[in-house]
């Protein structure tokens, strides 16, 4: 869904949306659509970066990491004020 209309140029904002959301089951199955992701995944993994100090990731990966490191020092973040 694009975003930037005449609406949205009054306040400068221009971000795009796109969703793409995959029932595996009705494909070949939770199973095989996990062996494919995977092991693309681990193929980005093993991707040599451009920084070695800065190593690949994937989508979300940062985001799941903050989350473990809230979780373990206690950190607790009010659903109320981050929307997710």
């Amino acid at each position: 869904m694009g975003a930037f209309s005449a609406l949205y140029a009054r306040i400068g904002w221009g971000a795009s949306v796109y969703m793409q959301l995959i029932d595996p089951d009705a494909f070949a199955g939770r199973d095989a659509f996990l062996d494919q992701v995977s092991f693309f995944a681990d193929q980005c993994r093993r991707n040599p970066p451009i920084n070695p100090e800065r190593p690949v990731r994937l989508p979300g990966e940062q985001a799941t990491r903050a989350d473990t490191v809230c979780s373990a020092s206690r950190l607790c973040l009010c659903k109320e004020k981050t929307n997710w």
